[in-house]
């Protein structure tokens, strides 16, 4: 067994106890994916959060860390994509709203083109609303992660 198994381990036991049964009764995947999914789109809501501070107060460092938001996202996406995979086999009420978090993040991609567009240089008002939009997104994934978290 390796530390990730246990990490993984003792995440689906702190899941059972904060959920109940009806956590107990997914698959341990399913679980381990909701908590990597969580994380990650906890680290592009950070990033995000960064990137809109970043552009509004410094034009060197916008840039860059539209770039990690850009990664944080996709990083989201695979870990949503995986969570869609992993509890597959579960419930609809567990499995529809991870897909309703998978198309929430997929709908970021047209505001992080335009953020590539619109922020290396000087960062604008289009750049903003590119950040803005962004939010959005993620806030809608978040919910949906959320009420899968209830469900599953």
């Amino acid at each position: 067994m390796t530390a990730g198994d246990v990490r993984c381990s003792l995440v689906f036991i702190v899941l059972c106890v904060l959920y109940g049964h009806g956590v107990c009764a997914a698959r341990p995947a399913c679980i381990t994916s909701i908590y990597i999914t969580t994380v990650k789109l906890g680290d592009a809501v950070a990033d995000n959060l960064k990137s809109d501070d970043f552009c509004m107060r410094n034009a060197t460092l916008c840039y860059p860390s539209v770039l990690r938001l850009d990664s944080s996202i996709r990083g989201s996406i695979s870990a949503a994509n995986q969570s869609v995979a992993a509890c597959a086999s579960t419930p609809p009420q567990c499995t529809v709203p991870f897909l309703e978090t998978q198309a929430a993040l997929l709908g970021t991609a047209p505001y992080v083109n335009a953020t590539h567009a619109f922020c290396p240089n000087a960062p604008d008002a289009l750049c903003q609303e590119a950040l803005h939009n962004i939010s959005l997104s993620l806030g809608m994934a978040a919910t949906s992660l959320d009420r899968a978290k209830g469900a599953c």
